[in-house]
Order: C-alpha cells, then sequence, then structure tokens
C-alpha cells in the first residue's frame, strides 16, 4: 500500500464500521501497466503506553541451541480459517533478508528486480513476498535498514491509515534473532545490532495479546498480508489467497498468527500484496516498497 497525504483530496463518507473507515483509493502504477487499488484503515484513538525494551524477547532457545535448527519450506503451506485461505511461509532467521536497494542504491521495487538482484549475489532464493506500507516513488513510510545499514529513519509521527494505527510496529532481525516489536520500544543506539528492519502499521500481536482497537465484528474485509515470530524463533509471513471467498478483518487477521504459534506480529500491506515461490518469483509482479525475501537454505 501506498502511503499517500495529499492535500486537496476529499475523504470518502465513513463505512458501517466502528473500527476503521476507508479513504480514497490512491494508485500505483504496476509493472506491465495495471494500475492496483488500494485502500487504507483510518486510525482509530489515541497512543498505546510505551512497552519496555528491545530485546526482552523469546528467540533465546534457538540461539543457544535449544532447538534444532529450521530450515525454509520449500513452498508456502495453504491454510483454510473460518473460511479464509491463506498462505503461510515459516523460515529460520538466517534464512530472511528485508530488501529495498541493489548495491548500487537503485530501488528494487519488483519481485523479478529482487530475484536478479540476489542471482547476481549468488545466493539461491525460495520466495518473495512485499513488505511494509510505502511512500509514493517506492519509499518506505518509516525505517528501513538493509544488510546493517540504516537507510530510512524511525517515523513516530501521528497521522491517518493503517500505518499510524498506534501501536504500530518493526519487524526486525538481529543479533538476538528475528523480533517483531512496538515502535515506541525501539531505540536508535540498537541500529548497531539489527541487520535487517522495516516499519509498518498497525500491530496485529504483541506479546499475545490483540490490538487493543481491533473490533471483532469489523465489516472490513480486505486482502492483507503480515509477519510473525513464533516461539520457536521462526519468521511466519502470512498472505490471503487473493481468490479467496472470504477475507479477514484485523482481529481475525491477528487471530491468524496466534493459532501460527506467534506471540507478536505485524500487518504490512493489503490490496496489492503478492507471495510468490520457486519459478514465479521472476513473473511481472506489482511494484513495491520493500521486499521480504526467503532464501535456500543449505544447512
Amino acid at each position: 500500500m501506498v502511503l499517500c497525504t495529499i492535500s486537496g483530496v476529499g475523504l470518502n463518507s465513513a463505512r458501517a464500521d466502528d473500527s476503521v473507515r476507508m479513504y480514497p483509493a490512491i494508485t500505483e502504477q504496476a509493472e506491465g501497466g495495471a494500475a492496483m487499488k488500494k485502500e487504507f484503515d483510518e486510525e482509530h484513538g489515541d497512543d498505546t503506553p510505551a512497552i519496555p525494551d528491545l530485546f526482552k524477547i523469546r528467540q533465546e532457545e534457538e540461539i543457544r541451541g535449544d532447538v534444532p535448527p529450521s530450515r525454509a519450506q520449500a513452498a508456502p503451506e495453504k491454510k483454510v480459517v473460518d473460511g479464509v485461505t491463506y498462505h503461510v511461509l515459516r523460515a529460520p532467521a538466517r534464512s530472511v533478508r528485508i530488501l529495498w536497494k541493489d548495491n548500487e542504491g537503485n530501488q528494487l521495487r519488483t519481485f523479478p528486480n529482487a530475484a536478479r538482484f540476489l542471482e547476481k549475489e549468488g545466493v539461491a532464493l525460495s520466495a518473495l513476498m512485499n513488505g511494509g506500507i510505502f511512500e509514493p516513488g517506492g519509499i518506505p513510510s518509516g525505517l528501513f535498514i538493509q544488510d546493517g545499514k540504516a537507510w530510512n529513519a524511525v517515523n513516530r509521527k501521528p497521522g491517518k491509515g493503517n500505518f499510524f494505527l498506534k501501536p504500530n510496529g518493526i519487524f526486525l532481525i538481529g543479533n538476538k534473532g528475528p523480533a517483531v516489536i512496538s515502535t515506541e520500544e525501539y531505540s536508535l543506539t540498537d541500529n548497531k545490532t539489527i541487520r535487517y528492519a522495516v516499519q509498518s502499521g498497525p500491530l496485529l500481536l504483541r506479546r499475545g495479546k490483540i490490538h487493543h482497537r481491533f473490533n471483532a465484528d469489523s465489516t472490513s474485509r480486505l486482502h492483507r498480508n503480515g509477519v510473525g515470530v513464533s516461539q520457536s524463533g521462526e519468521v511466519v509471513l502470512a498472505i490471503t489467497d487473493f481468490h479467496s471467498p472470504k477475507r479477514p478483518n484485523l482481529y481475525e487477521f491477528a487471530q491468524l498468527f496466534r493459532t501460527l504459534g506467534c506471540e507478536d506480529a505485524l500487518f504490512l500491506d493489503g490490496d496489492l500484496s503478492q507471495m510468490r515461490w520457486g519459478k514465479d518469483v521472476t513473473k511481472p509482479s506489482n511494484r513495491f516498497g520493500s521486499i521480504i525475501a526467503v532464501t535456500k537454505d543449505t544447512r
């Protein structure tokens, strides 16, 4: 989803739903010329209090070797939960990269570009999924770190839309493994210990609790994708099947990650979201900001 603030654009009337309201569609040209329609949910209410300290997370078991190292799945698992069809991909943190630019500083934007970039790097690719919400021009809306370099600063500003539905959060991979944290937990001093990070919003789960602004009875049912971290330290990527006869509201999407063994999870984006694996990673895709890559694990 492109997060866009444009003066002079009128708001659509609110939907009959007490958790979200929809704003005007904004289009970002997809590769191949098709325009994608994107909608986003409005911020509803005040920020929640800050939650303590970055590295009080639960991924120590795999790091210490208390659990056997996992391998990335060859292909996502197809799951149907309460009538909604999802694709779910699990991977160890060592197999996950978050990409925005190539080594020359050029934005990748599409799956084929990301696949070519990794091929040049000698990296065998397993799957790709789009990352967090972004601004026009493909610029991440908040914090972005790639290979230890902070390309974009953390965004703590107020605003409207999913990204600003507080608490929002950050998916990161650092010295202590993968984590999803609240933006309020993030400290600039943590940059030295983080290899990859992308900010988006809203948080779906934090310490097992569903975002306090979500409404279980919401009628806002949309295509969604997100990322979580399991209690065993796996990265869990999930996306609704675009042809699913039913789509989830945000409360149900958060519940999905609970059923997948995650206590922490982050919403990434909506209608333009895609996941590709195998030979399909080189097919034309929509245009994104960041891209999450799952590489083949030879261990």
